[in-house]
C-alpha cells in the first residue's frame, strides 16, 4: 500500500522537474494532485502528463509545445521531459532565502532507490530543496489514508475502522474487529451485532456486550418460547431438572430431591437414593413401589386403596381384605374376611337366622339382657319378666312380675332399658312417675325374684328414657332430649338402694371435641363392649334441620372415666351408618372373632322401623328400611358387612349376646317371635 503512494509521489516530483504546474485544490476538486493514464482523465485545459493532470494552456486539443507563460505557469516541453536533467522545477511563489531559483536537478535524485521504502523515498524528496512544501504535505495526507485489504485480494482498500480488513469485507466495517468474530454466523461481527443469537430463536446469547435483544435461558437450544416452569433462569429446553428450581442436572440425587450424600443408617446407599434412609436395608425391598421400603413403610398398599397387605409388620394402616384389588369400601358381604372384590362368592350368608317362639304375644316395648347364664326377657306393658338359658321355644320360665308396684309406676321404660348390675345381681331401670311428681329407679333382684321403687321427689324429666348399661359401677342412661344438654344421665350402682339414688347428667357432642351436645331420639341404644360405651343414634330433630347438623345416622365411643357432669363428655364419633335408625333399633356387642371379626371384636346394628316423629327423621332422598343390619369391626374401624334381616323388625325389638349367638326379640307385628342368629361356617 505504502509502495504505491510512494510512486505516485515520484511520479507528481518528476513532472515538476519537468516544467509543469499542479493545478490548485479549486481547479481539481480534490485537494490533492489529479492522477490520470490520459488526457480523457483530466478536467478541461488540462492534459495528462506523467500520469498527473497538469494545465494547457491551450486546453486538451492544444498541439503548441507548453513553455513557460507569464504568469508562472510551466508546462514541460517535449525536450524537457525527455532530457530530465534540463529540467527546471517551479518552485511557484517559494523561493530559497537567498532569493535564488533552485538549480535543476537531475531525476536520479527524486527517485528513491529501487529497495527503499515509501517513508524513505519521502524522507530523501523532502530533504531536497527542489521539491515545494505543499507537495511533500500532499504526499504525506496521500500516505496517511486508511488502506486494508480482503481475503485473497491484495489490493489497497477503504479502511474506515483502521483494523486492517477492507470496509467491503470488513463484518463491522465502522467498528475495529482485526479477528472477525461473528459467533451465529450472520455475517454480522459480535463486536456491532446488536443479537448474537447462536440458535436464532431471536434470543440472544449472554456475555455480549453489543446485545440490545433479550437473553435466551437456553442459549444451545432454540426455544422461542422460552419456557421456564421452575423460574430458575434456565428454559426448559435445556433445564435437566425442568420443575426442580434448586437444579439444572441431576447429579447424584435426582431432580426434586436434596442432594443428601451422607449415610446416616450405613447401608452403603446415601440418604437421597436410599428408600429408608434412617432404617438399614440392603437389599432396598419396596414391595408396593411408593418409594418406601418395606421396613419403613407404615402402609405396605399394592393395590393402592389405602389399605395394607397383611404380613408387614411395619404397617399401621388397617390390613386390606383384597390385597391386589382396589377395594376402597373393603365391602365384605358375607363376612368371611374376603372383600367382595375379589371373593369369588361374595353373597354367601354372614348370619344364619333361626325363629323361635317367644313367651308371650302382644309385647312391642321389651329388654333383653344376658347375665352369662340366663337370657332375661322383660316385657314392659304387661310388666312381665322371663328368663331361658337359650332363648329357644318352650325354654322361657317367667318370674314376678312388676304389678305389685302400683299404677303410678309407668309401664316399664323403652326398648333395651335394663341394665344389668352383676355385682348386686340386679337388673335396673329408671324413669319417671305416670304423675310426673317424682323420678324413681326401679330394679329386679335377681337372686330374691323381687322388685324394689326407689323414689325422688322433684322436677321429673321431659321425656322418656333408653338404653341402659352398666360398666366399671356405673349405669349409664339416654333421654330423648330435644336440644338438651343434659342427655346422657349416670348413676353410682352402688348408691342405688331402696330410700336413695342420684344421678348426675352431662352431654354428648355432635362431633369429638365440640360443644354443641347431641339430641337422642327413641332410636338411641348403648351397648359395653372392652370397657368402652358405644352408642348410636339418629339425627332426629323437630324440626328436622336443612341439612342436618351432622349428616347421617350415627355410630360413637366414650370412654366412661371422662364423664363431665354438667359439660360436654367427649365422643369419638366412628363411622356414617349404611342406613337410616329408627324406634326399634338395636345395638350388641360382639367378641373378637365372631363371624369373622378381628381381634377387638365389633358391634352389631339393626336398623329399626321407618323413622317418624320421636323415632328419628328420615332424608327424603334416603330409603329406610326395618329389615338391615350391619356389622362394625372395632379394629378396622369400619362396617364390614351390610345384609338383609329375615323380616322387618318394628318397634319393641331388642337383642342381646347370649351363649355365642345373637338373640333378637322381634317388634311390630311379629312380636310373638325370636331370631336366634349364628354366623354362617365359610
Amino acid at each position: 500500500m505504502r509502495q504505491h503512494h510512494t510512486i505516485q509521489f515520484v511520479q507528481v516530483a518528476l513532472a515538476i522537474a519537468s516544467g509543469a504546474t499542479l493545478g490548485s485544490c479549486a481547479d481539481c476538486g480534490q485537494g490533492i494532485a489529479m492522477h490520470c493514464s490520459n488526457d480523457d482523465d483530466c478536467p478541461t485545459e488540462y492534459r495528462c502528463v506523467d500520469l498527473v493532470c497538469a494545465r494547457s494552456p491551450g486546453g486538451q486539443d492544444s498541439a503548441a509545445p507548453i513553455d513557460a507563460s507569464s504568469d508562472g505557469q510551466v508546462v514541460p516541453t517535449d525536450a524537457a521531459r525527455n532530457d530530465a536533467s534540463a529540467a527546471d522545477v517551479n518552485a511557484g511563489d517559494s523561493a530559497r532565502p537567498d532569493g535564488q531559483v533552485p538549480d535543476q536537478q537531475p531525476l536520479d535524485r527524486l527517485v528513491p532507490d529501487a529497495g527503499s521504502t515509501d517513508s524513505a523515498a519521502r524522507d530523501q524528496l523532502a530533504t531536497d530543496a527542489s521539491v515545494p512544501d505543499a507537495l511533500i504535505a500532499d504526499a504525506a495526507l496521500e500516505d496517511a489514508a486508511p488502506h486494508g485489504h480482503c481475503p485473497g485480494n491484495s489490493d489497497p482498500l477503504p479502511d474506515s475502522d483502521l483494523d486492517g480488513i477492507g470496509d467491503s469485507c470488513d463484518n463491522c466495517p465502522l467498528v475495529s474487529n482485526a479477528g472477525q468474530e461473528d459467533f451465529d454466523t450472520d455475517g454480522l461481527g459480535d463486536i456491532c451485532d446488536t443479537c448474537t443469537d447462536g440458535d436464532g430463536d431471536g434470543f440472544g446469547n449472554p456475555g455480549y456486550t453489543a446485545n440490545t435483544c433479550i437473553v435466551d435461558n437456553c442459549p444451545a437450544v432454540d426455544n422461542p418460547g422460552q419456557e421456564n416452569g421452575d423460574g430458575d433462569g434456565l428454559g426448559d429446553a435445556c433445564d435437566g431438572c425442568p420443575a426442580d428450581p434448586a437444579k439444572t442436572a441431576p447429579l447424584l440425587c435426582g431432580c426434586g430431591v436434596v442432594e443428601d450424600t451422607a449415610d446416616s443408617d450405613t447401608d452403603s446407599v446415601i440418604n437421597c437414593l436410599d428408600n429408608c434412609p434412617l432404617t438399614r436395608n440392603l437389599s432396598q425391598t419396596d414391595t408396593d413401589l411408593d418409594g418406601q421400603g418395606d421396613v419403613c413403610d407404615t402402609c405396605t398398599d399394592t393395590d393402592g386403596d389405602g389399605y395394607g397387605n397383611p404380613g408387614y409388620s411395619n404397617n399401621s394402616c388397617r390390613d386390606d381384605n383384597c390385597p391386589n384389588d382396589s377395594n376402597p369400601p373393603q365391602q365384605d358381604s358375607d363376612w368371611d374376611g374376603l372383600g367382595d372384590a375379589c371373593d369369588p362368592r361374595p353373597n354367601e350368608a354372614v348370619i344364619g337366622f333361626t325363629r323361635v317362639t317367644g313367651p308371650v304375644q302382644g309385647c312391642n316395648g321389651a329388654s333383653l339382657v344376658s347375665d352369662g347364664t340366663d337370657l332375661w326377657y322383660l316385657c314392659h306393658g304387661q310388666k312381665r319378666i322371663f328368663s331361658s338359658p337359650t332363648g329357644a321355644t318352650d325354654s322361657w320360665t317367667e318370674h314376678t312380675s312388676a304389678s305389685s308396684l302400683g299404677s303410678d309406676v309407668y309401664p316399664l321404660m323403652g326398648d333395651s332399658a335394663m341394665g344389668y348390675d352383676p355385682i348386686g345381681q340386679r337388673l335396673i331401670m329408671s324413669r319417671w312417675s305416670l304423675s310426673g311428681t317424682s323420678e324413681h329407679v326401679v330394679y329386679y333382684n335377681m337372686s330374691s325374684d323381687s322388685w324394689t321403687l326407689v323414689r325422688r321427689p322433684g322436677n321429673p324429666a321431659p321425656t322418656s328414657n333408653q338404653a341402659h348399661v352398666v360398666v366399671n359401677g356405673w349405669l349409664f342412661s339416654a333421654w330423648i332430649g330435644i336440644g338438651s344438654s343434659n342427655n346422657l344421665r349416670r348413676f353410682v350402682v352402688a348408691d342405688i338402694t331402696p330410700t336413695f339414688f342420684d344421678e348426675e347428667y352431662s352431654g354428648i357432642p355432635f362431633v369429638a371435641n365440640e360443644d354443641s351436645p347431641q339430641w337422642f331420639s327413641n332410636a338411641t341404644k348403648m351397648a359395653v363392649h372392652n370397657g368402652m360405651v358405644y352408642l348410636i343414634k339418629n339425627d332426629w330433630n323437630t324440626p328436622p334441620l336443612s341439612p342436618p347438623t351432622v349428616p347421617g345416622d350415627q355410630l360413637l365411643r366414650f370412654d366412661p372415666a371422662t364423664f363431665a357432669f354438667t359439660g360436654i363428655t367427649p365422643a369419638v364419633r366412628l363411622e356414617t351408618l349404611p342406613f337410616e335408625l329408627g324406634g326399634g333399633s338395636a345395638l350388641v356387642a360382639l367378641p373378637a372373632g365372631w363371624a369373622g371379626l378381628g381381634a377387638q371384636g365389633g358391634m352389631l346394628v339393626l336398623s329399626g322401623v321407618t323413622p317418624s316423629d320421636q323415632n328419628g327423621w328420615c332424608p327424603p332422598a334416603t330409603t329406610c328400611r326395618a329389615d338391615l343390619y350391619a356389622i362394625y369391626d372395632v379394629a378396622a374401624d369400619l362396617f364390614r358387612a351390610t345384609a338383609t334381616l329375615p323380616a322387618n323388625f318394628g318397634g319393641g325389638t331388642s337383642a342381646a349376646f347370649h351363649k355365642g349367638a345373637v338373640v333378637i326379640k322381634m317388634g311390630g307385628s311379629e312380636n310373638y317371635y325370636f331370631y336366634i342368629a349364628r354366623p354362617v361356617p365359610n
